[in-house]
C-alpha cells in the first residue's frame, strides 16, 4: 500500500521507508553545493505531486536523476522528511526510486509546481520596517554596505558552514544581514549599495538581524566605494 503525499508530509521530520506514489511536475536545474568538507556536490530539486496535494522534493544523488523527469510516476522509498525549508522532502543515495504506473495529480499542479520553485521575492521593505516585522518571516531590503566582517566557519545543523556578516544601512536605519554558504563568497564590498531578495528576519545578539536562505539573491546595484570613496557621506569601516 502507497502512502500519499499529504500524509506523508503531515508525518514527524525523519526518515521514513512508507512507499509514496507521485508524478514528477517540473524539475528545477542542477544547483553545485559545497558539502561539510568542502568537496563540490550537486543537488536536484523536483516538484511532484499525487491527488492530495504538490510538495518540493530535494535531491542528493546525482545518479537518480536520470529518472527524474517531468511526467514519469515514480514509486520513493527510504526519503526524509523536513519539518522546515523549502523541500519538504529529501532524497539520498540510500533513497528508492523507481518508474511505476501513471499517477493522478491535483488540479492546476504545473502553475503551482511553478510558484513552489520558482515563487516571487518576497516584499521589499525599509530597514525600520524590518525592526517591526515578526520574527521567520521573508522581507526582501535595499541599502548601502556600512560594515564588513571577514567569513567564518561555524557549526550549522552539526555541518561547518561558511557566514559572512555586513551591516546594512537604509536612510537612518542600520541591520547586520548574515550571508551563509556560497553567498558568503558573494563580492561584495563596503560602499556597495545592493538589493537582497528572500532574507529571513531573525536575531542575532538580542537585535533584529536577517539571514539568507537559500532562495536569497543578491546584485549590486552601485559600486561608489570604487570610483569616489572620498566623495561619500558614510563612514566605512571593515572588520579584521
Amino acid at each position: 500500500m502507497t502512502m500519499t503525499l499529504a500524509s506523508v508530509l503531515s508525518k514527524p521530520a525523519g526518515p521514513y521507508d512508507l512507499p509514496l506514489k507521485v508524478k514528477v511536475i517540473m524539475v528545477d536545474k542542477v544547483v553545485d553545493y559545497k558539502n561539510g568538507n568542502g568537496e563540490t556536490k550537486q543537488s536536484l530539486d523536483f516538484v511532484v505531486s499525487d491527488s492530495t496535494r504538490i510538495g518540493r522534493v530535494r535531491n542528493y544523488d546525482s545518479s537518480k536523476n536520470s529518472v527524474i523527469k517531468a511526467g514519469n510516476s515514480l514509486i520513493i522509498r527510504n526519503y526524509i522528511t523536513k519539518g522546515s525549508g523549502n523541500a519538504k522532502l529529501v532524497i539520498t543515495a540510500n533513497s528508492k526510486l523507481y518508474k511505476t504506473t501513471e499517477e493522478e495529480a491535483v488540479e492546476n499542479a504545473e502553475l503551482l509546481a511553478k510558484q513552489e520553485l520558482h515563487p516571487p521575492p518576497a516584499p521589499e521593505v525599509t530597514l525600520k520596517d524590518v525592526q517591526r516585522s515578526p520574527m521567520k518571516s521573508l522581507v526582501s531590503i535595499k541599502g548601502q554596505v556600512v560594515q564588513e566582517e571577514m567569513a567564518q566557519t561555524v557549526m550549522a545543523f552539526n555541518k561547518p558552514s561558511t557566514v559572512k556578516g555586513f551591516i546594512i544601512q537604509n536612510d537612518d536605519t542600520k541591520c547586520r544581514v548574515s550571508l551563509w554558504r556560497d553567498l558568503a563568497a558573494k563580492d561584495i564590498k563596503t560602499g556597495d549599495y545592493v538589493s537582497i531578495t528572500n532574507v529571513i528576519v531573525g536575531q542575532w545578539n538580542r537585535e533584529v538581524s536577517l539571514s539568507s536562505t537559500t532562495s536569497t539573491k543578491i546584485e549590486v546595484l552601485s559600486s561608489l566605494h570604487r570610483h569616489c570613496k572620498t566623495a561619500c557621506n558614510i563612514k566605512y569601516t571593515r572588520l579584521l
